[in-house]
């Protein structure tokens, strides 16, 4: 009669075959080495097939190590055309600011800037007489020397270049 106890069922039965003891495999072994056989099977596959399409494998290693080896290349290349679009951008917009400076100073070098200028602030000669008006529009311009903030108004190709070079362009802005 054959054991059928809990420590009899986890251990490999054996059983007679030709005279000689052969061991029975139970469910869990036979699951196992089909599994291992399985991904045996599948990395000699991936091999004959690798083995198969050589020129392929060795364009894709070619073109993989290409791309990690000019990356660092590319990427420096590339912040510093970006740097350079992004500091002249940042320098006309001085030379802007500049241009109505100089110009906001040559208006007040003469007589008539002089006179604008204090009537703005309350001032009149004498014999004119001074009138505030109030509920208008305020249409004065704004402070030229003023700080200008980054206006972010790079397309998508360049956004997505950006990120994936790792440049902030912001941060040149404000350097």
């Amino acid at each position: 009669m054959r054991e059928t106890s809990r420590a009899a069922r986890g251990r490999a039965q054996e059983s007679r075959r030709g005279g000689r003891r052969v061991p029975v495999q139970t469910g869990r072994e036979v699951t196992r080495r089909e599994g291992r056989a399985d991904a045996a099977e599948r990395i000699l596959s991936a091999g004959d097939w690798a083995a198969h399409h050589r020129v392929i494998v060795t364009v894709f290693a070619v073109v993989l190590v290409a791309v990690v080896g000019l990356y660092g290349p590319a990427r420096d290349y590339y912040v510093a055309r970006r740097t350079g679009e992004v500091l002249q951008q940042k320098y006309d917009d001085i030379s802007s600011q500049n241009s109505a400076l100089t110009a906001d100073v040559q208006r007040l070098q003469t007589k008539e800037g002089i006179e604008d200028e204090a009537r703005k602030r309350g001032y009149v000669l004498q014999g004119e007489t001074a009138v505030t008006v109030e509920g208008l529009s305020d249409d004065s311009q704004s402070d030229p020397s003023a700080v200008d903030a980054y206006q972010d108004d790079r397309s998508m190709t360049t956004k997505l270049l950006d990120t994936a070079f790792g440049y902030d362009p912001e941060a040149t802005w404000n350097a």
